[in-house]
């Protein structure tokens, strides 16, 4: 990944892939983010994101917290190699800067490296 692009190949995108993620539960989790992750059989990182209206009614806060996660989730990519992941966002991740996501991101990409490539 060239830190440009978000290809369909680089995320999850069936809600099969998501049920897979979700039932392993590694998981890592803070006050603004739960993030699952679990091994895949690829030499890539793929993501799925989940913010749902409870996070906050305006889309445009909806919108711009998926983008902050799959910048923060292109920047790490080649840390979390060979993982799905999928990052489900918490209501008060609406109410932050984004600073303060991408940090929070940011850790939950190095725990979810080192918890659940073990398992």
């Amino acid at each position: 990944m060239n830190g440009q692009s978000f290809p369909s190949s680089h995320r999850l995108l069936r809600p099969a892939a998501f049920r897979a993620v979700l039932g392993v539960r590694c998981r890592s989790g803070d006050e603004l983010f739960t993030v699952y992750a679990r091994r895949n059989d690829t030499e890539q990182a793929r993501l799925g994101i989940t913010v749902s209206r409870k996070v906050s009614l305006r889309a445009v806060r909806r919108n711009r917290i998926k983008r902050l996660v799959r910048e923060s989730f292109r920047h790490q990519a080649l840390k979390i190699v060979g993982l799905d992941v999928v990052a489900i966002a918490r209501p008060k991740a609406s109410l932050v800067t984004n600073k303060d996501i991408i940090q929070s991101l940011e850790e939950h990409w190095n725990r979810v490296d080192s918890r659940c490539r073990k398992s």
